[in-house]
């Protein structure tokens, strides 16, 4: 092949992954912004505009850490384990949402599978980036390899979110509870505050949603066709007394709107995850990489990079930053923290 042609394949070839890089990014960004409209709409637009954006963004990630592992050029190896480090964090999704569908959670396990083939591309390029020259990298590099784990954990968060979103195994999951209040006694309502006052219902918004985060045990067994136990009947009618005197059934339709509420976190989001111990430590923690990387790569020596790789990074580093930040003050301030 006539060196001229070698060359216009390799300047498409780097062309095409910077542009699939910034497409991956702007179909996660959007996704972002839209998710919102996914909770209380089923169709329009933004619906359009937000399934498409997420089909595209998994498609390109894919695709990309395909192209990044096995057609690289020299002059792009790099920059390709960052890269494919933040094509991870896109695969792995935002925070509000997950799935689009109920049938996207059946198909969780295909979702690990996904992960598994894009973690053996970015290691591969990983091993020609790093121990292909000589055995050694760069600080870049290695901050290449953090920002590397930080995607794979995100991307298994989603995936085990989408898991425990599974009707099937939720239904599995309010059983054995079940079970275990039958073996250990413990009252299943016991843990269902009652309000200090509900005389202003309207206006205590926080007091519902604590009292339907109290109950969401209740409305899970609901979603999976779970029955309650018969000898349990008294305390629910007696508790139910006690929540909501007088039979204001207005106020038992805002607490049963935010147990829907809730339920969509658990379904459609990564709130199954994301408020457990090991989810608020992801989130302190990203923001703190994230952070180390745009210093690093701030002060590290760009000698021989191009102008337009260096921006694409910046773009991609300040945008995650801002993202992190976001889902630490989300998580933080989110009524399942309590």
């Amino acid at each position: 092949m006539a060196g001229w042609m070698i060359s216009t394949v390799f300047f498409v070839n780097s062309w095409v992954i910077r542009s699939l890089v910034v497409l991956s990014f702007t179909a996660h960004v959007i996704v972002v912004f839209l998710a919102g409209f996914r909770r209380r709409n089923a169709i329009g637009v933004q619906i359009a505009i937000l399934w498409a954006a997420s089909q595209l963004g998994r498609w390109v990630a894919t695709y990309a850490l395909g192209k990044l592992a096995l057609r690289s050029t020299p002059q792009e190896l790099q920059l390709v384990t960052f890269w494919g480090a933040f094509l991870l964090l896109h695969a792995g999704g935002p925070d509000n949402i997950t799935a689009y569908s109920l049938e996207d959670n059946v198909l969780s396990t295909r979702q690990m599978l996904e992960m598994l083939f894009q973690v053996i591309g970015v290691v591969y390029a990983m091993f020609q980036n790093i121990v292909a020259r000589s055995g050694t990298g760069t600080m870049f590099s290695w901050v290449s390899v953090a920002m590397f784990i930080l995607g794979i954990v995100k991307y298994w968060e989603r995936a085990e979110a989408m898991k425990l979103a599974n009707l099937e195994n939720m239904r599995s999951s309010v059983k054995a509870e079940k079970n275990k209040r039958k073996e250990t006694g413990r009252r299943s309502l016991r843990n269902v505050r009652r309000p200090s006052s509900w005389g202003c219902w309207q206006d205590n918004e926080e007091e519902a949603l604590l009292v339907a985060h109290g109950l969401l045990d209740i409305t899970k067994g609901a979603f999976v066709d779970s029955s309650i136990d018969e000898h349990l009947l008294p305390e629910y009618v007696a508790r139910r007394q006690e929540i909501f005197p007088s039979g204001g059934w207005e106020m038992m339709y805002e607490v049963v709107n935010m147990e829907l509420s809730l339920m969509y976190d658990i379904l459609y989001t990564k709130a199954a995850m994301a408020h457990t111990w090991h989810g608020y430590a992801i989130r302190f923690v990203s923001p703190v990489i994230t952070t180390a990387a745009f210093l690093l790569f701030w002060f590290d020596s760009k000698v021989g990079q191009r102008m337009a790789d260096v921006l694409i990074t910046y773009v991609l580093l300040a945008g995650t930053v801002l993202l992190d930040i976001r889902w630490l003050l989300r998580a933080v301030a989110s009524t399942w923290t309590y």
